[in-house]
């Protein structure tokens, strides 16, 4: 009698659970911070030197974030707030068919290259020369774009700081 009572009772949470509405999001873009790799990074003119890798989740309604090949209309766009500075913006890469319905959800993956540590001194900046010991600190300000041309919220995330060695 108590397996017929735990069947019953999971064939009728599994069916609850077959039925239930996919989620219903914006049609704007929603994105939150998830994580970064590393909380620094060498300072450097080569973008290549360094790099961190932001993970931020993102949910969308009209299930149009991501680019189709050959194209970049949905972008990943951000700012040095040290200097309101627009940096080159990244591409999202197609995102495939997820579940029922047009709403989708995941994460989305962002490699930021190193930047040059800056210092002002009355009316001359100095970027990139090597200071032994010293660090600066970069916050980066995000939003995404997606093929409609739907802008996400904007986030800022944790410092970063960059070694200005």
């Amino acid at each position: 009698m108590k397996s017929l009572i735990y069947s019953i009772f999971t064939l009728s949470f599994l069916i609850l659970l077959a039925c239930s509405e996919p989620p219903t999001y914006p049609d704007e873009p929603i994105i939150e911070f998830v994580s970064l790799s590393k909380s620094s990074m060498q300072q450097s003119f080569v973008s290549t030197t360094d790099s961190i890798l932001v993970t931020l989740s993102f949910t969308d309604g009209d299930g149009d974030i991501g680019s189709e090949p050959g194209d970049s209309s949905s972008v990943v766009f951000y700012i040095d707030k040290r200097q309101d500075d627009l940096q080159p913006p990244r591409v999202i890469p197609t995102v495939g068919d997820i579940g029922v319905g047009k709403g989708i959800s995941g994460k989305i993956f962002v490699i930021l290259p190193t930047a040059c540590c800056i210092e002002i001194a009355g009316n001359t900046t100095f970027t990139c020369e090597r200071r032994p010991g010293v660090t600066d600190e970069v916050i980066y300000e995000m939003w995404v774009v997606d093929r409609a041309g739907n802008e996400s919220n904007r986030i800022e995330l944790p410092p970063i700081t960059l070694r200005c060695d």
